[in-house]
């Protein structure tokens, strides 16, 4: 799936210097245009999964990376909608049981 639309990332460490946050189908198509490697869209549990596959329909070969209150509920689903990739932070926190659960929901 990736590999099309990611063609612009010589290595995925390199994606925080090249990419860019946005949330509107305005924003992400300008970060596309203006040469971001990866659109980091935030906060994606603001419009759910659904919000990503409605803004991918049009915007399909932009390589999507969703953040901000992903967690083990709903990360697949943002997978699923189109995400290239799911960033989470705060939601995992030090809980051994949340990344066990978030490792079980990816598999």
């Amino acid at each position: 799936m990736c590999a099309s639309r990611c063609s612009r990332v010589p290595e995925w460490g390199w994606w925080r210097s090249r990419s860019t946050r946005t949330l509107t189908p305005t924003e992400i198509e300008h970060a596309w245009r203006a040469g971001a490697a990866l659109v980091k869209l935030f906060p994606g549990a603001l419009g759910g999964p659904g919000y990503v596959k409605d803004v991918l329909a049009p915007l399909g070969d932009v390589p999507l990376i969703v953040t901000g209150r992903v967690d083990a509920q709903n990360a697949r689903a943002f997978l699923d909608a189109g995400a290239i990739a799911v960033g989470i932070g705060s939601a995992l926190g030090d809980d051994p049981a949340a990344i066990a659960a978030l490792r079980a929901a990816l598999a």
